[in-house]
């Protein structure tokens, strides 16, 4: 097993909801422009250090071979 997913209620998808657009409209959308990108290149970094451990485990997930999914 890779992971558990809980069944969430209506009022767990309606905060999730919620958080995310709060998220959004009351930081992401007022940060400057540079601090996105520092931020967008660092999880692009994080992506790129770990290919390997995320292509493993999309290979799992989607059934595809492993080397397509590191390509």
């Amino acid at each position: 097993m890779i992971g558990q997913a809980v069944a969430g209620s209506k009022e767990d998808v309606d905060h999730a909801v919620e958080s995310a657009s709060k998220a959004f409209y009351d930081v992401w959308r007022d940060t400057d422009a540079h601090q996105k990108g520092k931020i967008l290149y660092k999880i692009a970094d994080l992506i790129e250090q770990n290919i390997e451990w995320l292509s493993y485990y999309e290979s799992i997930n989607n059934g595809k071979p492993l080397k397509t999914c590191v390509d």
